[in-house]
């Protein structure tokens, strides 16, 4: 194949190459291939995304301009480009149109249609005048990015913008949605989509599908609480089982509901199902890889597809998304404690991961301390984790499974206990992606250092200052939650940030006072270097905060926010005081909404602290209690633990032994315990609303986590306990 550029000779492949290497921070002309013409242009996109999008050949090309060695030699790399960009033109192309040869490495042409609905508006779809980006690539999904855009109104959407200008993707999963919404209707479990739409995407404007947020955690995140919730005793075994039956139930019923519209997910795992905070009801997303029943198949995750599942096979059906859910369920259950190299669709780590031993011959022989067990959860899970999908079982009859059928929990109390874990992990978790350096707390303190300097010379500038205070004491709220509030610099400049609001106060007072003029230029000095966009923002930031429950580990960040929203009221206060001439409308509007703001976080920081009191009172009573029956009932609990047999599968005789056996060492555990049995439950009765009450997070009163913890040992040992009776006896 040869290659010519519009404004020089035919060239080879390689000088063409040379071509655009040599000028690789340009844009280089036209390239001509096969009678078609092709610019290359958009360098910058190159560079930044030198490996998005389906083709592999994106990543050699963007490395020349890089100028970096790609993985090929340059002029198969470039080859590779070509044969692409010929593959990919338009067969009704006219021979002299111009297509940018950039669009083959995902740089699209932008659109010329504007902001809003493309076409006419989807029925009962949100109004998108006014629409602005608030999250940009939140983070990318598949062959897309993901963005959120917030309508006038405060409706949060998702925005689903495709990265490579050929796949057409995202089309196909607005039809899939539009085809179940015809046939079968919407479901309140599958994501809620409106239609494509033009979105602002930075300084661009990008086509996009337009979704319902859904404001929560995914699955990963979620099952994963659920766990840490259930050892730490904040939930019980009852509420645990009955709330992954809800979560499997509501699955299975998105998935009968696709079926019945003659599709299939193909890609359900725990990172494409949201929990919606507030009502607790899982979300099944992302259509991306759907097909239709007899269509081939797009993809699929290894780790969690039925083994029909393969590259372009026709074999997607209702029983290979059975088999997917059937996965999510046993990642979230199991979590692969047993062996980190296991997939979800191998099936039940506990029955892989017992060690066998064989005898002379080669039979397998049972290990000491293990015995074989088969109940309704492994029944289950061979059921629809069969290999064979005629064998397997499809979505209504996993549904009526004793699994699911059996100790279920009333669906109200599941949500409940579901948005109750969410609401408690979002404080722990809000700044876990972006923690804090030391080095960030060090250079907090400089800035705050040279501020104080700067007021024992009179030249202090009040409106750097305040900006620096509310930096610094954002930087320390975040700080504290991620546990760093006991190191020596969070502590020095925790302790320098309230010197300076008094130093702050003092400096305008002293000011004030020295000034005798009284024109009032000074005090209007001092009023604007609070009065701005960014008060308002660090008090409107301080009322979404305050809309929310706080919890006791939140008194300490609060009291920074009341103490910096004092000391601006003060000083602005003080500056109308001495100034002659009415006061700016704007001024006194700013003095009310401090004093509104400095009142609601007095009262919230009362509130706490008071409850925080009866709180520690509580702990000491309950742990005071305890006393007569801890150490018994823990020495119990480890003897029970250390007799208890590992589960997998055996024969029916094997079953009963091992039931038999538990049976009894649980009884022998109640009995040594019996005398205290009631004071056991009470216990554990009273401790957990206490333990919810107290949080995760260190407390400022550093004596009340200390016995907290001790409260939350204790608890455990005794709701173990409590449990041992309906569970083996």
């Amino acid at each position: 194949m040869k290659i010519s550029a519009a404004q020089s000779r035919g060239m080879t492949e390689v000088q063409a190459h040379e071509h655009l290497r040599k000028n690789a921070n340009k844009s280089i002309g036209e390239l001509t291939v096969n009678g078609k013409k092709y610019r290359v242009t958009d360098n910058e996109v190159l560079r930044e995304n030198p490996s998005q999008g389906a083709a592999r050949f994106r990543e050699g090309i963007a490395k020349i301009f890089n100028r970096q060695s790609p993985r090929r030699s340059i002029a198969l790399a470039l080859t590779a480009t070509l044969k692409t960009a010929k593959q990919q033109i338009p067969q009704q192309a006219s021979q002299n149109k111009t297509v940018p040869l950039s669009n083959i490495f995902g740089a699209k042409p932008e659109t010329s249609l504007p902001l809003g609905w493309k076409g006419e508006p989807p029925l009962g779809a949100p109004n998108l005048e006014g629409m602005k980006a608030v999250e940009t690539d939140k983070f990318a999904e598949g062959e897309s990015h993901i963005s959120i855009m917030q309508t006038q109104d405060g409706q949060r959407l998702v925005a689903k913008i495709e990265r490579s200008v050929a796949e057409g993707h995202l089309l196909q999963e607005l039809e899939a949605y539009q085809h179940i919404y015809e046939t079968v209707g919407k479901h309140p479990n599958l994501g809620n989509v409106h239609g494509m739409a033009i979105v602002p995407y930075g300084s661009r404007k990008e086509e996009a599908l337009l979704m319902d947020e859904v404001d929560g955690r995914r699955g990963s995140e979620t099952f994963r609480i659920l766990a840490n919730n259930l050892k730490k005793g904040k939930i019980s075994s009852e509420e645990y089982w009955g709330t992954i039956k809800f979560i499997a139930l509501r699955l299975l019923d998105v998935t009968a509901h696709l079926s019945k519209a003659g599709i299939s997910h193909n890609d359900i795992k725990p990172d494409n199902i949201v929990f919606d905070k507030k009502t607790g009801e899982p979300i099944v997303i992302d259509l991306g890889l759907h097909s239709r029943f007899g269509e081939e198949v797009k993809g699929f995750t290894d780790s969690f597809k039925a083994p029909e599942l393969q590259a372009f096979s026709t074999s997607a059906s209702e029983k290979s998304d059975v088999f997917l859910v059937a996965s999510t369920l046993l990642h979230g259950i199991e979590g692969f404690e047993f062996g980190s190299e296991r997939k979800p669709n191998q099936g039940l780590s506990l029955m892989s991961s017992v060690p066998r031993q064989v005898d002379k011959e080669g039979n397998v022989t049972h290990q000491a301390g293990f015995a074989g067990v088969e109940t309704a959860y492994t029944r289950f899970f061979d059921t629809v984790l069969d290999s064979n999908p005629q064998l397997r079982a499809d979505a209504t009859s996993a549904k009526q499974h004793e699994f699911l059928t059996d100790g279920i929990i009333d669906e109200n109390v599941a949500k409940q206990v579901l948005t109750d874990s969410l609401a408690e992990e979002t404080v722990l978790t809000s700044n876990r992606e972006s923690p804090v350096k030391e080095k960030a707390l060090q250079d907090a303190y400089h800035n705050l250092r040279e501020h104080l300097t700067a007021s024992s010379t009179n030249n202090l500038r009040q409106g750097y200052a305040f900006n620096d205070l509310v930096t610094t004491l954002t930087l320390l709220n975040k700080a504290e939650s991620q546990g760093l509030s006991s190191s020596d610099k969070f502590r020095s400049l925790d302790n320098l940030m309230t010197k300076t609001n008094k130093v702050m106060v003092d400096y305008v007072k002293r000011n004030l006072a020295n000034d005798g003029t009284n024109s009032g230029e000074l005090s209007i000095k001092f009023q604007d270097g609070i009065e701005g966009k960014s008060t308002q923002s660090f008090l409107a930031n301080i009322e979404r905060g305050l809309e929310a429950p706080s919890s006791f580990a939140d008194i300490r960040s609060l009291e920074r926010e009341q103490q910096l929203v004092e000391t601006m009221f003060t000083v602005l206060l003080s500056s109308t005081e001495k100034d002659k001439t009415p006061i700016r409308a704007e001024i006194y509007s700013l003095l009310n909404h401090l004093a509104e703001v400095k009142k609601a976080l007095s009262s919230r920081v009362d509130t706490l602290k008071a409850e925080q009191a009866n709180a520690a009172s509580s702990v000491v009573s309950l742990l005071d209690s305890s006393q007569e029956w801890f150490t018994q009932a823990k020495q119990t609990l480890e003897n029970f633990d250390k007799v208890t047999p590992r589960v997998k599968f055996g024969t029916n005789e094997s079953v009963q032994a091992h039931q038999q056996m538990i049976s009894a060492h649980a009884t022998m555990a109640l009995q040594e315990v019996s005398q205290s049995i009631g004071k056991i439950k009470q216990f554990a009765h009273d401790a957990r609303p206490l333990l919810v009450a107290l949080g995760e997070r260190p407390l400022v009163d550093h004596s009340l986590t200390f016995q907290r913890e001790r409260l939350r040992e204790a608890a455990t040992v005794a709701e173990r306990l409590s449990r041992l009776e309906f569970e083996w006896v």
